[in-house]
């Protein structure tokens, strides 16, 4: 209600509000529209006619904001939407919404849109049926742009997994083998189809050590007294971030939970203590904040004059115990 405005002044004048809202939101200039669209993108006290024509508008730069965020648009609306033939942009906005349900989820992939269905691949909260995965999974191996995003898709039936395993690259294999870890039957069977693979030449066969999951190679390189501030050098340039995340854990002797948490807080301090813990020079502590915490500038811990830790023991101990 508007201040000094009596009830029904306050309705006349809600309901003029609302008569404007809807004009502009037919203006014939798109960059108008699309204004409004930004506007209301989000908003549930709005007419939901204004928000369906904006959906339903030809212009993109109308349609997209309204079709992806507009929490007024029911699984009904959005199923009747696509069924009448929406392309491009609009349908990637459609497969990009939070929580879409399967039978949204069924019409975007029918659609056979590239880009959409990888939309929906990367959503992670979009209800993706096993049958729609399978569907998926088919089409995928000639859609390599599908293929990251399908490893790294959590909750991949085991079907899935097998089948995307007879078609990705080396390193791909590779991160599907590790994100299975914890499964020693799944994981014997990605190996077998990569032994599969290389006698077919599909794969070359000096790749296949690569696709040895990283936990395993960690400790087979830790039972070896291989794990050294060079080898740990080596991994952190070229990349090995899983490598490193499991001999950090092996070389401080702390489980993988807390050197996951200590790594993920984001804090340069922590990171900085975790790689004392280990032995590793300070040098490798400003990398691994680098490649793994992903700090950077003013964020970063930085070495003493002479290369050392910046930080005392009893620091570098409180720091270490709040995390066990």
């Amino acid at each position: 209600m508007v201040p000094e405005l009596d009830l029904e002044e306050s309705e006349q004048l809600t309901e003029l509000a609302l008569e404007v809202l809807e004009i502009l939101a037919n203006d014939e200039l798109p960059r108008v529209r699309a204004i409004i669209a930004q506007e209301l993108k989000s908003e549930k006290a709005v007419p939901k006619g204004i928000i369906q024509n904006l959906a339903e508008d030809l212009e993109d730069i109308v349609s997209v904001p309204i079709l992806e965020y507009s929490p007024l648009l029911s699984e009904a609306d959005l199923l009747e939407i696509i069924s009448r033939g929406m392309k491009g942009r609009a349908l990637v906005a459609v497969a990009r919404r939070r929580k879409l349900t399967k039978p949204v989820v069924d019409a975007v992939v029918a659609e056979k849109d590239k880009k959409a269905t990888k939309a929906i691949i990367e959503n992670s909260s979009a209800k993706i049926s096993g049958k729609t995965f399978d569907t998926i999974s088919d089409d995928a191996e000639n859609n390599k742009e599908w293929h990251n995003a399908m490893v790294y898709r959590d909750g991949l039936p085991m079907r899935t997994v097998m089948r995307i395993a007879t078609f990705v690259s080396a390193a791909l294999m590779k991160t599907l083998i590790e994100r299975n870890s914890g499964q020693k039957d799944v994981v014997e069977k990605l190996r077998k189809t990569v032994r599969s693979r290389i006698e077919k030449g599909e794969l070359d066969g000096s790749e296949s050590k690569a696709i040895e999951p990283a936990f395993e190679r960690a400790e087979a390189d830790h039972k070896k007294g291989a794990l050294d501030e060079k080898q740990i050098d080596k991994a952190l340039i070229d990349g090995d971030n899983a490598y490193v995340r499991y001999a950090l854990a092996l070389m401080a002797g702390l489980t993988q939970e807390t050197v996951a948490k200590m790594l993920n807080t984001g804090s340069a301090k922590a990171i900085t203590a975790l790689v004392w813990k280990t032995g590793l020079s300070m040098s490798i502590a400003v990398l691994v904040q680098q490649k793994i915490g992903r700090l950077k500038g003013s964020k970063l811990l930085k070495p003493t004059a002479d290369g050392g830790y910046p930080l005392d023991q009893e620091d570098l101990d409180w720091y270490l115990e709040s995390f066990f």
